[in-house]
């Protein structure tokens, strides 16, 4: 169900941003869900991103996954940019 799929994203956002010394952190969503909106800033604090976004996904995607999608992006920042986001 959906709290098992959140359980999933969970550990694999956190084993993902162990592999990366610098990267960002972005939650998106189809419509406003505070469950996911909580997990969200949870993990953001216990993560410490550099960057961090929280922002509704686009109409050209939630028309082809729904409009009830959430979704959990990390990705890496490279040394050389990171004085881009201090």
């Amino acid at each position: 169900g959906t709290e098992a799929g959140y359980e999933a994203m969970i550990e694999l956002i956190s084993n993902d941003a162990k592999d990366f010394v610098y990267y960002a952190f972005i939650g998106t969503f189809g419509s406003e869900n505070k469950t996911f909106e909580g997990i969200f800033n949870s993990l953001n604090k216990k993560l410490s991103p550099l960057y961090f976004l929280y922002h509704p996904i686009g109409p050209a995607v939630s028309c082809h996954v729904g409009p009830n999608v959430d979704a959990f992006i990390i990705t890496k920042i490279p040394e050389e940019s990171v004085h881009l986001y201090r």
